[in-house]
Order: C-alpha cells, then sequence, then structure tokens
C-alpha cells in the first residue's frame, strides 16, 4: 500500500471500497494456498496483511517498508504482526507485492533481491497498475514509474526467477469510465502542462456509494478467475522455482 494514499485515507482506509475490494479479491486469489507466514514487502499500514491474518489461519505476517519512522511489533486478532524497515531473510510461505514494484526503477532486480531471500517454493502474491496508456497524474502524483500488461508483468517475475502459475485483471467494472477520465488527463497535461498538479484519483465517498462501490466489485470477483481481457490492476501468482 502507498503510504500517500494512506496519509489520505488515513482511519477510513480498513472501510475504503478500493481497499475493501481489493482485499477480497486478494483473500479469492489466494484461496487453497495454505499460509502461515505473511512477508509484505512495501507494506504501508499493513492492510493486506492484516486482512489475510484477520480472514485465514495464517499465524503471523512481517510488513516491510523502508518509509516506516521505527520498528514495532503488535497483535492483529490475536496474531502476531511486525513492522520492519529492512530484512536479511524469510520463512514466509506468502510474500505480498502489492502495488509496490511499479514506484521502482529496476523492477527486475528489486523482485529479485526478494526472491534469493526465500525458500523454493514460495507463493509471491504480485498486484500493480494496469496498461501504460492509462498512466496519468495518478501515477506522477504516486511516483510510479510504468503501468503493466500480463505480458510486461510476467517477463518481468520469470527474469527474477519465479514461475508464473496465474496472471489476472480486476476492476474491469470501472475501467471504461477510468480509463476515459485518465486519457482526457493526459491530454489536458500535454495542452497546459504549466497549470496541471497530479493528484491522486482515490477519494472518500458517502457511505452509500462505497458501500456500492464494494457490492459491484465483490460480484466482479466471480469473473476474476477468468479475466485476462482488462482492468485497472493486474494481480499475479508465482512462485520461486
Amino acid at each position: 500500500m502507498d503510504l500517500k494514499e494512506a496519509e489520505i485515507l488515513k482511519d477510513k482506509v480498513y472501510t475504503h471500497w478500493y481497499y475493501v475490494s481489493k482485499g477480497s479479491a486478494l483473500l479469492a486469489f489466494i484461496k487453497g494456498i495454505k499460509v502461515n507466514a505473511i512477508l509484505d514487502v512495501g507494506a504501508g499500514s499493513g492492510v493486506f496483511s492484516k486482512t489475510i491474518l484477520q480472514n485465514t489461519d495464517a499465524k503471523e505476517a512481517v510488513c516491510v517498508d523502508t518509509g516506516y519512522s521505527e520498528e514495532r511489533e503488535v497483535e492483529w486478532f490475536g496474531k502476531k504482526l511486525r513492522f520492519a524497515k529492512a530484512i536479511s531473510k524469510s520463512n514466509a510461505d506468502l510474500v505480498l507485492l502489492v502495488d509496490v514494484i511499479e514506484h521502482v526503477k529496476n523492477d527486475t532486480s528489486f523482485v529479485k533481491e526478494y526472491v534469493d531471500k526465500l525458500d523454493k517454493g514460495t507463493t509471491l502474491f504480485v498486484s500493480v497498475p494496469a496498461y501504460e496508456f492509462l498512466f496519468s497524474g495518478h501515477d506522477i502524483f504516486l511516483e510510479h514509474y510504468r503501468r503493466y500488461t500480463i505480458s510486461s508483468l510476467e517477463t518481468c517475475l520469470r527474469l527474477s526467477g519465479l514461475t508464473i502459475v496465474k496472471t489476472r485483471y480486476y476492476f474491469l467494472t470501472l475501467f471504461p469510465l477510468i480509463a476515459t477520465l485518465r486519457i482526457l488527463t493526459m491530454i489536458k497535461i500535454k495542452v497546459f502542462p504549466k497549470t496541471f498538479t497530479p493528484k491522486s484519483s482515490l477519494q472518500v465517498h458517502g457511505k452509500l456509494m462505497n458501500n456500492l462501490l464494494i457490492i459491484i466489485h465483490k460480484l466482479e470477483i466471480l469473473l476474476l478467475q477468468y479475466n485476462k481481457f482488462a482492468g485497472l490492476t493486474l494481480f499475479c501468482l508465482a512462485v520461486k522455482k
């Protein structure tokens, strides 16, 4: 999770439709994988580790983020949750890289750095923003280097020493609307570059709209296993060789 978005949402991160929906989709995507320990890289507030700890038999999680001001350990639903600035080795069964590698100039080297710290057979869940043509002020604000397609993400992960299990798009429902808005934004940047101020497209909505978006995207999870066509986000499961 991006720390900039955490700052925007503050305590609403756990009820915001985007993170609730993404957490539900993550649980569906990893269903059937036995998880005891989690390593959450670039974790921010640790919202996705917390989702897994709360809803599965996983017993512990380590959240790693260079943005932390201090290292600490807490309990979440009676389970151990540690926040660290760095790690040297991990015994995790599941590694999360959720909205992380688009922030790194050399994504392959970054992923490989963590893959080298893992045991063979470790599963990785990777989430990234989809489609380079959707690159806009949102990405500039969040300091993204790129967006991905199934092909470009899988190439990155294979070069990092991983075997691909499955890759799918998510947030298909909003894709036509957001794609149109992002394209118009980029036109605006090119036409009026001096007056444009990049900002996150993440917003806090009223309770009714927030709940409606949660319901819509929970229904979309039914299509998740089949969606190789389009979406705002890409999910990938991969395993260390």
